[in-house]
């Protein structure tokens, strides 16, 4: 957590310091993005417990997102650092496997899906190709994820046709400790005027640590098409 402090404490600190020339508020820009993801997990553990990661093979990549506001500031001509806050979730599933209780008698089919909520905190260096009203950069950099929740979805479809569905924490562990992420991408920007621009950025995320503390190392990862319209905070003054 010390970590995440002394980050976010650098980016106010290089905030407060660009604040003292106005001369360089055109440097700065702030936008709202939305990302879809296709998330899923990896997982690690010793050759003794491979049964149990082959038993979850049945589990399957689900649909995601991120959303919230980023802050962008030119620190170069090629080159631009970038923070914000974002509501982030990410997901697995497994569909249409074998129900059974606990005497291994078959009941029916059986779909389910793993919601895993955080606020992402993103701090991205980007590397610009070329300043046109199109342009095209690089993006690298890090993630602190800070835990708000998770949730299990189920719903049973009975041999004899009824269905029951259920809702409730998976109940796997603590998961509240920050998770880092490495965020790799690319992506282009369109200015549509002096004061507006809209971006897009196909971004690949991957968590450093696993998500808890337990035999099975699960690290989460996603791949998203990230869509932004971003205003420059000078326009924004005048």
């Amino acid at each position: 957590m010390k970590q995440s402090i002394t980050i976010v404490l650098l980016v106010i600190s290089l905030s407060s310091f660009c604040q003292k020339g106005d001369d360089l508020w055109n440097k700065f820009s702030i936008g709202l993005n939305y990302t879809p993801n296709y998330c899923f997990r990896t997982l690690h553990s010793s050759k003794a417990d491979q049964p149990i990661i082959d038993a979850r093979k049945v589990e399957k990549p689900a649909y995601g997102f991120n959303s919230g506001i980023s802050i962008g500031y030119d620190l170069l001509d090629h080159l631009s650092i970038s923070t914000g806050i974002q509501y982030s979730q990410q997901t697995f599933q497994f569909k249409n496997i074998n129900a059974e209780n606990i005497q291994g008698e078959k009941l029916g089919k059986a779909d389910g899906k793993y919601f895993f909520d955080y606020i992402e905190i993103p701090v991205n260096a980007n590397y610009t190709f070329s300043q046109k009203r199109l342009s095209y950069y690089m993006i690298g950099g890090l993630s602190i994820n800070l835990f708000l929740s998770d949730k299990f979805k189920s719903k049973i479809e009975f041999s004899d046709g009824h269905t029951e569905e259920h809702t409730g924490e998976t109940k796997w562990g603590d998961f509240n400790r920050p998770i880092y992420a490495t965020v790799l991408g690319f992506g282009c920007k369109y200015n549509i005027n002096q004061k507006f621009n809209v971006r897009f950025e196909p971004i690949f995320r991957y968590s450093l640590q696993p998500i808890l503390d337990a035999k099975i190392e699960q690290h989460q990862y996603s791949i998203g098409g990230q869509f932004g319209i971003y205003m420059n905070i000078e326009e924004l003054k005048t």
